[in-house]
């Protein structure tokens, strides 16, 4: 039976004979088609609520398009005396679910960036099919006829010319968006085959369209849950570029206020020798005839010797940062390194007034020399140097782990910064003070050079107390039968280390009985 209306001539408003018959298979599948349908329109609306992406309200408007279609085709059964309201509700969904199409493959598939005259002739749909929709609310208004036809062959070019640049864009989640529309319009084209009498009267084949446009909505609705997952996972991925970027920004803005303030410390005191040669010189140049030249000449050696450090100590450091210094393991003895620092450095501690002591070891390691030297005398410099009263200490221990140098002192102790913060470039004592001097390369050359070596550093220090650096050297292997033969494998001629190490225990916090 076919309804003559203002927009369908050939609509079936009465039922096939299959479908007029009540039997199982177009129960189920009339069930499963509403469950589904009804379970996919609560969860995507739920979506919608949580997310606020009109792709999801599209949706539901479009499942409940297919939903009120398939109720009016399905009216005349349960009220044969429905046929009028059958068609109307049929043509209105029809009109509903195609007006709704457009607006959601436009935002599903976000053409107005590559292709704005596809989003302008979808707009242009929606709004024609908003004008059927609202006419086929008052019948005596209804279009004529050959108009929803005409729509409808329109609306399918669009969305395919929206799927084809989707494709072509490679937008998320295209494909199950893609195999959806393909389900629908097999569907379809199963359909109209059927209606010609070319396809047996089976009911899945009677209900094609309708199980069509199920398969249609479940992958749609994994489409949206894809898009949603890409889309995520390249916002994350924005982001923690965006984070990554401004950390990268952020150190090399610290970078270069760091190279601007090196290169100030750097010019200052570097100026300071220079004035001092310049201010010699002047004065020589006063004396013709010489009279004295010799403090002259020692105040012009003394800064050409400060500049020379200072150079020497920059150049150190561009080597070690750049990889252009290789070190070279040898084996040898701590005593000459030990007596080394005890000429060094002992004159000066006991000009200073401090109790001065180094614990010999003969004990022999496996290490760069020239390195593990510049590492001690930068450790036992600034010991020298920023302990004002008390005494320095420099220890060599043997343990299991191989052996600690360690070298003590009871100045005024580091200031309470992370043990990173330390061995960083630039720090220098408290302004101010006797400590802040130098350009703070020491300990960045400590630091640089041991873990070249791959020798473990570590730092104790209490304010006011004093400070404690300790370099972890491995022992070279040795055979059984070195251990077996006659000799002196480690010799500690100090018993004890004296005064100087019972005042760095006090500062650190130790309790000392009196002797």
């Amino acid at each position: 039976m076919a309804c003559a209306g203002p927009w369908l001539t050939a609509l079936p408003c009465a039922a096939s004979p299959v479908a007029s018959r009540h039997d199982p298979w177009t129960d189920g599948l009339n069930g499963a088609y509403f469950g589904l349908l009804a379970g996919l329109i609560l969860h995507n609306a739920l979506q919608y609520l949580r997310l606020r992406d009109r792709a999801h309200l599209h949706y539901v408007g479009l499942a409940s398009a297919l939903v009120a279609w398939q109720l009016g085709l399905l009216a005349p059964l349960p009220w044969p005396g429905g046929v009028l309201l059958s068609h109307h509700l049929v043509n209105l969904s029809l009109a509903l679910g195609c007006g709704l199409s457009l607006p959601f493959a436009r935002s599903f598939l976000q053409p107005a960036a590559h292709g704005p005259w596809l989003d302008r002739a979808s707009r242009a749909l929606t709004w024609c099919w908003a004008a059927v929709f609202l006419s086929g609310l008052f019948p005596p208004m209804s279009p004529g006829q050959r108009l929803v036809p005409w729509l409808v062959a329109a609306t399918a070019l669009t969305l395919t010319a929206l799927v084809v640049d989707g494709l072509r864009e490679r937008r998320p989640a295209v494909w199950p968006f893609t195999v959806a529309w393909a389900c629908l319009w097999a569907g379809a084209l199963l359909h109209g085959v059927h209606g010609m009498g070319w396809l047996p009267g089976h009911p899945l084949v009677a209900h094609a369209l309708a199980i069509g446009a199920a398969w249609q909505m479940v992958l749609l609705s994994f489409a949206l849950a894809d898009r949603f997952r890409v889309e995520r996972q390249a916002t994350e991925r924005e982001r923690s570029e965006r984070q990554r970027t401004e950390i990268e920004r952020d150190m090399a803005r610290r970078a270069i206020a760091e190279k601007s303030r090196f290169l100030a410390a750097v010019s200052h005191d570097m100026r300071q020798p220079l004035y001092a040669i310049t201010l010699a010189a002047e004065s020589l140049d006063r004396q013709r005839p010489l009279r004295n030249p010799g403090p002259m000449l020692e105040q012009m050696k003394a800064g050409l010797e400060t500049a020379d450090r200072l150079l020497d100590a920059v150049m150190t450091v561009a080597r070690l940062e750049m990889g252009a210094l290789q070190p070279r393991r040898e084996t040898f003895s701590l005593e000459s390194l030990l007596e080394q620092v005890d000429a060094r450095f002992g004159p000066q501690a006991r000009a200073k007034g401090l109790r001065w002591s180094v614990t010999p070891c003969l004990v022999s390691v496996t290490t760069d020399a020239p390195l593990l030297q510049r590492i001690v005398f930068n450790l036992v410099n600034n010991a020298v140097t920023y302990t004002g009263s008390g005494g320095v200490l420099v220890s060599c221990r043997v343990r299991r782990a191989g052996v600690l140098l360690q070298v003590w002192d009871t100045g005024g102790g580091l200031p309470p910064e992370p043990e990173a913060q330390v061995f960083e470039r630039h720090f220098r004592g408290e302004p101010g003070t006797e400590t802040d001097s130098g350009v703070g390369l020491g300990l960045v050359i400590v630091k640089e050079a041991a873990t070249l070596l791959g020798h473990e550093l570590t730092v104790r220090s209490r304010q006011g107390h004093g400070t404690c650096f300790s370099l972890w050297l491995p022992e070279p292997r040795r055979s059984a039968g070195e251990h077996a033969g006659v000799g002196v494998q480690h010799v500690q001629r100090q018993a004890a280390p004296g005064q100087v190490v019972l005042d760095a225990l006090q500062h650190q916090g130790a309790a000392v009985p009196p002797r």
